[in-house]
C-alpha cells in the first residue's frame, strides 16, 4: 500500500520541465472521463465537470498526506518520516506544497485540472443544464430521468387527481354545488382593488353564495 500512495503521489507531483501538462498521466486520464463509453461520444461541460470536481479532490487529498503524513512510510526504498519529522509543517504546506501543486495556474496536473474545471463551468453556462425529460418514438411513454411514464398511466393519475381535488371541495363547500358554469364566469383580472373578488360582480349572481354557505354551515353543526 506504501508504494501504491507512492505511485499516486508521483501522478500528481509530475511536473514536466516543458510545461506540457497533457503529457502527464492525470491529465490522460481526465481525458478518459471525458468520454462516454456506452456512447461512443464526449460528455458535454454539464456532464463532465462533476469528474473533474472529483478527481481534483482526491488529487487535494494525495496531496495534503504527501505533505502532512499521518505516519512514516517505512516500506519504501527512501522511507518518508511522518508530519512530526517537519518542524514547521504548515510552512511547508503553504510555501512548498500548495504554490507549487495545488493552485491554479501551476505546472501541476491539480493546476491542470482546476483550469479545465473553470472552462468546463463556462461552457455548461452557456449551454445550460442538460434537459432530463423525452418522449418515446411512438409518442406514448414520457421518460423523465430514470423513470417511465405511460399515456396511459398520465391519464390515470390525472383522473385520481381530479377526483381527490372534487371530493375536497364538496367538502369544503359542505356538499352544497351551486350551479355555476366557470366558463360564464366574469373575472376583472385588471382590478387590484383591495378586497376584488369575482363574487362581487353582479353579472355573476353570486353576492348571496356566502350567506348560503354561512347558513349550510351553522346548520350541519
Amino acid at each position: 500500500l506504501e508504494m501504491l500512495f507512492q505511485l499516486f503521489v508521483t501522478f500528481w507531483t509530475d511536473c514536466p520541465s516543458d510545461g506540457d501538462l497533457d503529457a502527464t498521466a492525470i491529465a490522460r486520464f481526465s481525458g478518459v472521463l471525458g468520454i462516454r463509453p456506452s456512447e461512443h461520444a464526449f460528455r458535454t461541460g454539464y456532464d463532465y465537470t462533476p469528474y473533474l470536481s472529483a478527481l481534483i479532490w482526491v488529487g487535494r487529498l494525495v496531496l495534503l498526506e504527501y505533505a502532512m503524513p499521518l505516519r512514516g512510510y517505512s516500506s519504501l526504498p527512501v522511507p518518508w518520516p511522518s508530519r512530526e519529522a517537519y518542524p514547521d509543517i504548515s510552512g511547508r504546506l503553504c510555501t512548498q506544497i500548495r504554490p507549487k501543486y495545488l493552485q491554479r495556474g501551476s505546472l501541476s496536473p491539480l493546476g491542470y485540472l482546476i483550469e479545465r474545471l473553470q472552462h468546463g463551468r463556462a461552457i455548461a453556462k452557456r449551454e445550460g443544464p442538460r434537459t432530463n425529460i423525452s418522449w418515446s418514438p411512438d409518442g406514448q411513454t414520457l421518460s423523465i430521468g430514470q423513470a417511465d411514464i405511460t399515456i396511459p398511466q398520465f391519464r390515470l393519475a390525472l383522473h385520481g387527481v381530479i377526483t381527490r381535488v372534487q371530493q375536497q371541495l364538496e367538502d369544503l363547500l359542505l356538499g352544497w354545488w351551486p350551479d355555476v358554469q366557470l366558463q360564464d364566469i366574469h373575472d376583472d383580472m385588471s382590478n387590484r382593488r383591495p378586497g376584488y373578488s369575482f363574487v362581487s360582480e353582479p353579472m355573476n349572481n353570486l353576492q348571496s353564495s356566502f350567506r348560503v354557505l354561512s347558513r349550510r354551515a351553522f346548520s350541519t353543526q
